[in-house]
């Protein structure tokens, strides 16, 4: 809390912070994402400055703004299709094709199930005395509303899924069982997990596996939390 100034009142120094309040709130909400049920009257050019969009010419762009219309055509027609439980929205990937996205998930499936045997050669059958009958479960559980699941993060143009997802399933494990909910950081997952035999991948933003991170992390006793990583 500031020290309020001599000769100031705390009527005074009160109504300062309300307005602050105000105006933080209000750029909030300026800079807030447009949702899955806002995509009436759409346009690309709104989309360009919500996700502060640049373009090498402007042939790019018209071919980003036809992948665009495309892609909002398939996510509209989606959410109007009552029986899906879930909605689609617009995010930085709409402008991109199928085969830009695909190159981001840095993970190469054939080589990872290449390699189900080992992971096979660990595997124990649970502790009997852990099981619950179906009908004790909850309908749904929201894990956010525990906090055990930290917020969602950007890897963007990296092939990184895996490192995210290591480091977010570390986090949540070690959120359930202490209560304290870290923020590791992808970033030292990503430089410093060695992948001489390209398991899952080439390594770094050419793929990898969960598998790898965790033993990167297990052989240096932890990993850094996002904070602390420069």
């Amino acid at each position: 809390m500031a020290l309020v100034r001599r000769g100031h009142s705390v009527v005074q120094h009160l109504a300062a912070v309300l307005v602050m309040v105000v105006v933080v709130a209000v750029v909030a909400v300026s800079c807030a994402t447009t949702r899955w049920h806002q995509l009436d009257g759409y346009t690309f050019e709104r989309y360009e400055r919500e996700f502060h969009k640049h373009y090498e010419s402007r042939a790019e762009r018209q071919w980003r703004s036809e992948v665009f219309y495309a892609r909002l055509h398939e996510i509209r027609s989606h959410n109007a299709e009552a029986h899906h439980s879930w909605k689609k929205g617009v995010n930085a990937f709409t402008d991109r094709t199928d085969a830009e996205r695909r190159g981001l998930r840095g993970y190469h499936k054939p080589t990872g199930f290449s390699r189900r045997h080992v992971m096979l050669e660990h595997y124990h059958e649970p502790d009997a005395s852990l099981s619950v009958a179906p009908e004790a479960l909850p309908t749904s559980v929201d894990w956010r509303d525990k906090g055990v699941v930290s917020a969602v993060k950007d890897q963007g143009q990296c092939g990184s899924c895996w490192s995210f997802a290591s480091a977010e399933t570390l986090e949540s494990m070690w959120a359930l069982q202490t209560g304290e909910l870290p923020v590791l950081s992808e970033q030292q997952i990503l430089a410093c997990t060695p992948n001489d035999n390209d398991c899952g991948g080439t390594g770094g933003c050419g793929g990898g596996t969960a598998e790898l991170a965790y033993g990167t992390l297990l052989a240096n006793n932890g990993g850094l939390t996002s904070e602390w990583y420069v």
